[in-house]
C-alpha cells in the first residue's frame, strides 16, 4: 500500500491518507524515513513558517517521497488575489469581513493573504515552481483547485470547507514529481 501523507489537515481528514496537522512540525525534519511516501499533500501550511524553513520543508518532502512520488502544495497566493476580477474582490472582501477582518479593497485582501492568519511567509506559484526545482523536483506544474492529472490527488483540497468560496480565489496549487 502506498503511503499518502496529508499535512495541514486541520479537522478535514482524507480517507486512506495519513492525516497530520499540529502533530507534525514542518519546521523540523519530517518523521518519516527516506523514500517511503508515494504522495504528500500540504494544504495551507507552508505559509505558516518562514521562507527559509519553507525551503527546508520542500527538501524534506523530496527526501520522504520515493522516486516518482508527487508533492501537491496548496497555499494562499497574494499575486492570485491581486489579479482577481472586481466582483471576486468584492466576494473575497465580504468573506473576510464575515471572519472579522476589515477588507474593503483589493489591497486589503492582498495584505490579509500576506499578513493575516499568523502567516510567516508569502508564496506565489512562480516562487513555488522555482524553489521546488531548486529542491530537486522535476515535472513541476501549476494545477487548478481540485484538479490533477494524478487520480490520487484529484479533489483532495479541503480548505473550502473551512473558509468557503474564497479558497478557490486565493489558493495556488503546484505539483512536483521526485
Amino acid at each position: 500500500m502506498t503511503l499518502k501523507i496529508h499535512l495541514g489537515c486541520g479537522g478535514q481528514l482524507l480517507e486512506g491518507w495519513s492525516n497530520h496537522d499540529r502533530d507534525v512540525d514542518i519546521r523540523e525534519p519530517l518523521p518519516w524515513a527516506d523514500g517511503v511516501a508515494g504522495f504528500i499533500f500540504a494544504e495551507h501550511v507552508i505559509e505558516h513558517v518562514t521562507a527559509p524553513r519553507g525551503v527546508r520543508f520542500l527538501e524534506q518532502c523530496y527526501r520522504v517521497l520515493r522516486p516518482g512520488g508527487v508533492l501537491r502544495l496548496a497555499f494562499p497566493d497574494p499575486e492570485r488575489v491581486h489579479c482577481l476580477r472586481p466582483d471576486d474582490v468584492e466576494t473575497y472582501a465580504l468573506a473576510l469581513e464575515r471572519k472579522g477582518v476589515a477588507a474593503a479593497t483589493r489591497d486589503d485582501c492582498v495584505r490579509s493573504v500576506v499578513c493575516g492568519w499568523r502567516h510567516q511567509s508569502a508564496w506565489t506559484h512562480g516562487l513555488a515552481l522555482v524553489l521546488l526545482k531548486a529542491s530537486g523536483f522535476r515535472d513541476v506544474a501549476v494545477c487548478e483547485y481540485g484538479s490533477s492529472s494524478v487520480p490520487e490527488l484529484t479533489g483532495v483540497e479541503r480548505h473550502h470547507l473551512e473558509v468557503g468560496a474564497i479558497a478557490r480565489l486565493e489558493t495556488s496549487i503546484v505539483e512536483a514529481v521526485r
